[in-house]
């Protein structure tokens, strides 16, 4: 693992004050409330954890895997959940910066490096998880644009989303080679919103499903084509992967300061432990 910059040494530091400031008093409510609020986002915007790995020429800081990584540690000693929401947002973030046509750039780029549009990773479905290539969500080719139709499951700040990274077979029986990646509007006809899922704890990532039900959408909502589309996602599963690991890293870090405090000033038979 390489050293941090300067510059990404002090993005670290702004993550652990945002942990401890904005997070940790938070925390638990924001479980409750089985979603972040919007502000949560809009704060960590302001701090540049939006953009993190968002090339430089976007106006991004361009961080390393290795700052990103560590940035995820820091923020899951205060909540993983939050960290997570975070995680997936900065991962459509930089798939937009990356893949966006000149006028997806524009229209929500900014938006998104500033907290004020979020962003949601749409591969999972009910029947295909960790077999990608069989996801049968469906995107019709028609005469001004495409028809969507399926269904979405596990989306991460699906309480929250605007902006859905979608991946849908676009030829059925193709695998891989049919998936392509469009940018939906979150509030377009068509796109159905479902209710935050019960889960056994980390509900503050507000996760949804989401039906798609006739979602007509523009040519230009196209991001990645089939062919490129399916490799794009798993480069965007792969990044996850490093950040879970980090975030795994750093719950597990907290869990071990809290029970080695606790087990220092805890009493049993007239001495501590």
């Amino acid at each position: 693992m390489r050293d941090l910059t300067p510059a990404e040494q002090s993005i670290v530091d702004a993550a652990a004050k945002f942990g401890r400031d904005t997070i940790e008093p938070n925390a638990e409510a924001w479980d409750a409330d089985r979603h972040v609020p919007r502000s949560y986002f809009h704060k960590a915007g302001e701090l540049g954890l939006c953009k993190l790995i968002v090339p430089k020429t976007n106006d991004g800081l361009g961080c390393s895997v290795t700052a990103m990584a560590r940035v995820n540690e820091i923020l899951s000693q205060y909540c993983m959940a939050t960290a997570f929401s975070l995680t997936v947002h900065n991962n459509v973030t930089n798939l937009v910066a990356r893949n966006g046509t000149p006028e997806q750039v524009a229209a929500y780029l900014p938006g998104l490096m500033r907290g004020e549009t979020i962003g949601g990773f749409l591969l999972t479905e009910p029947g295909a998880g960790s077999d990608a290539t069989s996801i049968s969500t469906q995107a019709d080719k028609t005469a001004s644009g495409w028809v969507v139709n399926g269904s979405k499951a596990w989306v991460s700040n699906g309480v929250n989303v605007d902006l859905l990274c979608t991946w849908v077979q676009t030829e059925a029986g193709t695998g891989a080679k049919g998936i392509a990646c469009f940018l939906i509007d979150a509030n377009t006809p068509g796109a159905i919103r479902g209710e935050s899922y019960a889960l056994l704890g980390s509900h503050a990532l507000g996760t949804t499903g989401f039906d798609f039900e006739n979602c007509a959408i523009a040519d230009g909502a196209l991001m990645v084509e089939p062919g490129q589309a399916f490799r794009t996602a798993m480069k965007g599963i792969d990044f996850a992967r490093v950040c879970v690991a980090s975030m795994c890293c750093g719950l597990l870090q907290r869990a071990l300061s809290e029970a080695i405090d606790y087990t220092a000033a805890r009493p049993a038979f007239g001495q501590h432990v």
